[in-house]
């Protein structure tokens, strides 16, 4: 394999690792809580979010760094190699990735249906009769606050794994 092929996967790896972890700070650290803060108005502007492929740019960025840290995983340890996955190297390697899957994998599986389930509940809230507004609206707070708590420990999975590969080299 050229070395080229390696640096230019290793970059593009990099960058939609960038990519995400920065869309996910920004998210959990900013959007999210604005939207808690903006109470039914903030659902509407999560509805924005949706409808202009937010989950869809999130969903293909975190793919895409998963796969192609696979791929320089295995090459990195010639093909799973236990000699270089046992080196203090791969083990840095190997658990940031494991991180970074696991960051995927909640952001996608909690994350990402706790924004869909909101946006749906959010537009049935005007259509409920008065008496179950009240108990729908603090289930929708109580999903709110889950799925912010969620997309918070997806963002320290990905500080973890970021600073693991950071120092993979290194150590």
């Amino acid at each position: 394999m050229s070395g080229s092929l390696f640096l230019s996967i290793r970059a593009l790896h990099i960058l939609l690792a960038a990519l995400w972890l920065g869309a996910v700070f920004l998210l959990s650290m900013f959007v999210m809580p604005a939207v808690r803060e903006a109470g039914p108005t903030g659902s509407h502007f999560l509805a924005t979010l949706h409808r202009r492929k937010l989950g869809a740019f999130m969903a293909t960025i975190g793919v895409l760094t998963v796969l192609s840290g696979l791929w320089l995983y295995w090459v990195f340890t010639a093909g799973l190699s236990e000699g270089v996955m046992l080196s203090h190297g791969g083990m840095a390697f190997g658990i940031g990735g494991l991180l970074g899957l696991l960051a995927a994998v909640l952001g996608g599986g909690m994350v990402g249906r706790g924004f869909a389930r909101i946006i749906a509940m959010s537009e049935q809230t005007a259509a409920l009769p008065e008496a179950e507004r009240s108990a729908h609206q603090q289930t929708l707070a109580a999903l709110r606050t889950r799925t912010s708590m969620a997309s918070k420990c997806v963002l320290v999975l990905m500080i973890a794994a970021l600073l693991l590969m950071a120092v993979g080299h290194y150590v």
